[in-house]
């Protein structure tokens, strides 16, 4: 035979699962998104610039907000073309067939939020427009000349 429980261990089991689930509740709260509290970590790019030109390589890793004059300025640059130049050239549109040199980059890692696996070059005219794009970036993390 099963005895019931006693009336006051079922309210106080009650009471604690309540405490329980409030403070589950206010700690889920807190780590919301939707305050006013400083989200910069969140927003942070870190972006990994593999360059090629035919002959060497080199990588740099750009995080943004910068610290030094180059960084900052790099930043900045990437700001005003990003994350449009990171987006493919669609199949369907016509490209002039100019070679502009073999100079590629690949670029990967976070821009604001968002994951980034991009490829560059110099291979057609629509390729050089977003070569042409991210250049000052380039040149800022000196992995281009001026």
């Amino acid at each position: 035979m099963i005895r019931p429980l006693h009336p006051l261990l079922v309210r106080r089991r009650s009471s604690s699962t309540a405490a329980l689930a409030v403070v589950a509740l206010v700690a889920l709260g807190s780590g919301c998104g939707g305050g006013s509290g400083d989200n910069s970590a969140a927003q942070q790019t870190v972006l990994t610039f593999r360059f090629t030109d035919g002959g060497g390589a080199s990588t740099v890793t750009l995080t943004c907000p910068g610290k030094d004059t180059g960084t900052k300025s790099a930043c900045a640059q990437l700001a005003k073309v990003a994350p449009d130049v990171f987006s493919p050239v669609p199949k369907a549109k016509v490209c002039t067939q100019i070679f502009g040199g073999p100079e590629k980059l690949a670029v990967s890692g976070h821009y604001d939020n968002t994951i980034v696996s991009a490829g560059l070059s110099r291979e057609n005219g629509c390729e050089i427009d977003r070569w042409d794009m991210i250049a000052p970036v380039l040149k800022a993390l000196a992995l281009v000349g001026p």
